[in-house]
């Protein structure tokens, strides 16, 4: 794959490659809740993420990460609605899961995936605020541009298929 970059335009960092493949995105639960505000001292993050890898079965090439979302959305001085949500993707490998390098693998499903999931994430948000009236504008994109050009996130996997 090449570049073309013009005058002023910084070349960006190598893509990664993976041999992993998105397969299905399943809704796991969902939770909305309005309660009390929260008092200054402890207001939290506006939101918060986790990502997990699931229990893999052995002899599988497909895998399942989890993501996690939770926020906390003000309605009013003293009234806010709690959001949580668990999604899983369903992830296959191209190549057999032996073959690929554990750090390979490890990466992926720790840090990569979530470029994969978080549409996912921010639809599912948008469509639960929207149908509940609430004024919450969408989740910010991600910023794989940063991602890319991390020292420790840069790079092709030496496993990845040509």
């Amino acid at each position: 794959m090449s570049v073309t970059k013009g005058p002023g335009v910084n070349e960006p960092a190598p893509l990664s490659l993976f041999p992993f493949q998105l397969v299905d995105v399943r809704l796991q639960e969902v939770r909305a809740e309005r309660c009390p505000t929260k008092s200054e001292q402890e207001l939290e993050v506006p939101f918060s993420i986790e990502l997990q890898p699931l229990q893999e079965d052995s002899g599988s090439d497909r895998f399942a990460i989890s993501v996690s979302f939770r926020a906390e959305l003000p309605l009013s001085e003293t009234q806010a609605c709690l959001i949580s949500l668990t999604l899983e993707g369903l992830f296959t490998s191209l190549v057999a899961l032996s073959t690929i390098k554990p750090e390979t693998a490890d990466r992926f499903k720790s840090v990569d995936a979530i470029v994969l999931l978080w549409p996912y994430v921010r639809q599912y948000v948008h469509d639960l605020t929207t149908r509940m009236r609430l004024d919450f504008p969408p989740l910010p994109t991600l910023d794989v541009r940063d991602m890319l050009t991390s020292d420790d996130l840069v790079g092709t996997p030496a496993d990845a298929p040509a």
